[in-house]
């Protein structure tokens, strides 16, 4: 018998192959650059870019997505990537990363007050957080945006302050059972 072992064998070590090329190949894959899909043309494709280039270890885009004084705050790509997957001062049991990744499957109203440099926009969303009874609740947070150089920038530390002000007036029937 030639040509290396047995049928089954062979067949075996040819899966195997298959599967090992497969998953090397997959690994060495880069998703495409978040400038590609998304623009900050509005708040929601500035928002959702954010949450790509989280989301894609493009943290450059990320970075670039927050506001000049958000950047300021936040200090630079590497301790963007710090904070956002910090616990949540707010809510002790999820990060920043996961409010912020689901509040993309949940939003709502947009609204951009006029075009020049400085205006003002706000996106309404609504993270769901379990509390430590695993019952979920969700905010509906506004997340504060600013137009600069002619593109809508995320307000990230304004939009912390709403987000924490809703927590504090949240009632008890928004709790999904």
């Amino acid at each position: 018998m030639s040509g290396g072992g047995p049928p089954p064998i062979r067949a075996a070590v040819r899966l195997a192959a298959i599967a090992i090329v497969s998953c090397a190949g997959a690994c060495c894959v880069t998703p495409p650059p978040a400038g590609k899909f998304f623009d900050r043309k509005s708040c929601v494709g500035t928002f959702k870019g954010f949450v790509y280039g989280i989301d894609a270890e493009q943290w450059d885009y990320a970075f670039q997505s927050l506001s000049a004084s958000s950047r300021e705050e936040v200090g630079s790509t590497f301790r963007l990537r710090i904070a956002i997957k910090l616990r949540d001062p707010v809510f002790k049991q999820v990060t920043m990363y996961d409010l912020i990744s689901d509040s993309v499957r949940h939003y709502g109203l947009a609204r951009e007050e006029g075009d020049h440099e400085g205006a003002r926009g706000m996106l309404r969303v609504a993270p769901r957080v379990a509390d430590d009874k695993g019952r979920l609740t969700a905010y509906t947070v506004d997340l504060i945006f600013v137009k600069e150089e002619n593109e809508w920038r995320l307000d990230l530390m304004e939009s912390l302050r709403a987000l924490e002000a809703a927590v504090r007036s949240a009632s008890p029937e928004l709790t999904l059972r």
